[in-house]
Parts: C-alpha cells; sequence; structure tokens
C-alpha cells in the first residue's frame, strides 16, 4: 500500500508521506487506504476492498503469536494478500 500511494503522488507529497510512514500506524492496512483515498483519490475495487478487510482483521503482534492459526484462516489471508498484490501491481 505504501508503494501504490507513493507512486500516485507527486514528489513534494511524496517527500512528506515518506516522513508519516513511521510508527505503528505505518502498518495500518486502514490508515493506508485512508491516505491512498485522500492523496491519490483512486477508487478501489469492490473485490479488493474484501480482500483488504480481510487483511484487517491481521495484525502485526501476530508475528510474535505462539498459538497456530486456523489453517482456513491462514488460507484466507494469503489469497488476500495474493489479490491485493496483484491489484496493486496492476495499478503501479
Amino acid at each position: 500500500m505504501k508503494a501504490l500511494i507513493l507512486e500516485g503522488v507527486a514528489a513534494g507529497v511524496r517527500n512528506h508521506l515518506l516522513n508519516e510512514f513511521r510508527g505503528s500506524r505505518a502498518h495500518s492496512i486502514e490508515w493506508l487506504l485512508g491516505l491512498y483515498r485522500q492523496h491519490v483519490r483512486a477508487n478501489v475495487p469492490r473485490d479488493v476492498s474484501r480482500h483488504l478487510r480481510q487483511v484487517f482483521s491481521w495484525n502485526t503482534e501476530l508475528r510474535y503469536a505462539t498459538a497456530l492459526e486456523e489453517q482456513e484462516d491462514a488460507t484466507d489471508f494469503i489469497e488476500s494478500v495474493l489479490a491485493i498484490s496483484q491489484w496493486a501491481d496492476g495499478r503501479m
């Protein structure tokens, strides 16, 4: 999402946004999506929005979790990441 945002803005805005990409909020897909809508002003297709909602449910704390996640949840997450990546690649 960060690359997609930076690709869609002017150089002056890009420098400002790079400074914004710090701290825990820079890992928030919801926050990044808001920046994308605000600065790039492009629509996100409905199916991509659905995949983004799937990814919203996972957070950086899961990197350190010792419990196993459900296989189906992990598979859904990976499928969503792939769909979002494909859409983003087509926009850059």
